[in-house]
Formats: C-alpha cells, structure tokens, sequence
C-alpha cells in the first residue's frame, strides 16, 4: 500500500488546526507550549503567556446568531495574525471565545504594550450587521513563566489573572503576580 504524503500532511494540519479560526487548536497549542516552557526553563529564558476571552460573546451570539459569532471569532484570527508576533512566538484558540498567545523570550513587563495593542486593535474593530453596528472587547491574563511552572500551573496563572479582568470591568488586561 503506498501512502500519499499529502494525506498525511493534510491529516496533520487538520490534527493541529481549528478549522475556523485557521490557527493552532487547543491540543497543539499546549503541546507547543510544553515545549516551549521547557526550552525556555532549560536556558533560563522568560516566556509570557497571554490568555484572552471575548467579553459577553454569548450575547453576540444570542442577538445576532452563530454564523455572526464565527465571523467575529475570524476577525479576531485576523487581527492577531496580522499583529506582527515573531516566528518564536505562537498562538491558538483554546475553545469557544477563548485565546491564548505565547510571547517567547520576554518578560511580563515588556508584554504590557503588545497586550494593550492587541486589547484596542479588537476593541476598535466595528462589526455591521444589517442596519446595526457593534463592537467586540476582550479581557486579558498575562503570566511570566516561574520555575515551577508547568503548562498546566503557568495557564492556571493566567486564567486567574483573565478572570480577574472581567470581575473588574471587562476590557482590560490583569497580570498575574509571579511570587511563589
């Protein structure tokens, strides 16, 4: 039986692909985080991650309907492929409205502006739906990597510190305290 490369590769993509926001899906992302988080442990280099969710999607979708929901998840693909990450950085759609980014080799510090660029590039961004216009905010968890982190423990970090933005107001970005 011979076995067609382009299948295999096709298999693979699909594997490591959310098929709608044509990014990394939530399986890949945490293996290529894993990855990274150990590189970076084993050159003593910093790594941030940075958890995203889009604020009252639910609504979104109950107002204007799914197929407006996918468009708005698209556009946020959009808006983050078009950022301008580096090649050693990386990012995915965990499930649902959540995101996730990894800025590779950098402190928390030197992400407060990459985070607050990317939080008013999709608040800025206007949706037309009929007659109606809307517009689409996110909060925002961001963890530097601590020597005792594993992926599972740095999200946890930044899960925390997202849901710290919300209970505060929604549309802003909260930093997790890398004190042990």
């Amino acid at each position: 039986m011979m076995i067609n490369l382009r299948n295999v590769v096709d298999l693979r993509r699909l594997a490591h692909t959310d098929t709608l926001t044509n990014t990394n899906n939530r399986g890949h992302f945490m293996e290529l985080l894993e990855e990274t988080l150990q590189n970076s442990k084993s050159i003593s280099s910093p790594l941030t991650l940075i958890l995203f969710d889009l604020d009252y999607f639910k609504l979104v979708n109950d107002t204007y309907g799914h197929a407006v929901g996918d468009d708005v998840l698209r556009m946020v693909s959009t808006v983050v492929n078009s950022f301008g990450l580096r090649q050693t950085d990386f990012w995915g759609r965990l499930g649902g409205e959540e995101f996730a980014i990894v800025l590779s080799e950098t402190h928390m510090t030197d992400s407060v502006a990459v985070v607050e660029r990317l939080r008013n590039a999709l608040s800025d961004k206007e949706f037309k739906y009929g007659k109606g216009n809307f517009h689409i905010t996110a909060s925002f968890g961001v963890a530097e990597n601590m020597p005792s982190d594993d992926s599972l423990t740095l999200l946890k970090r930044a899960d925390n510190a997202m849901y710290k933005a919300k209970a505060e107001g929604r549309n802003r970005a909260c930093f997790a305290s890398n004190l042990a």
